[in-house]
């Protein structure tokens, strides 16, 4: 068996890249809503850009391949930003 039979596919990597998305505005609104002034116009923001997420996770689950490029051209690198800050945020701690 090759080793490229086990490559991710685009529709598996833009899925991946989602769910990390998705992970991470659930942190972020579980943080500002824990606070002990919760900002709510923030937090009704966060959940929307939430269900933006997810509506397109199905667009991808579902193979619609513009969906697909819109998330491996413009949602991979904001994840990728995203992570980042957050591991230098939390190696400061």
């Amino acid at each position: 068996m090759s080793h490229y039979a086990l490559q991710p596919t685009s529709r598996e990597v833009a899925q991946e890249v989602l769910r990390c998305l998705i992970g991470l505005y659930a942190e972020r609104i579980h943080n500002e809503s824990h606070r002990a002034q919760p900002n709510h116009v923030a937090l009704e923001e966060l959940r929307q850009e939430r269900e933006a997420l997810a509506t397109l996770l199905a667009k991808v689950i579902d193979d619609d391949a513009t969906a697909i490029e819109q998330v491996l051209a413009l949602v991979a690198p904001r994840v990728k930003t995203m992570v980042q800050t957050r591991s230098q945020w939390v190696a400061a701690r």
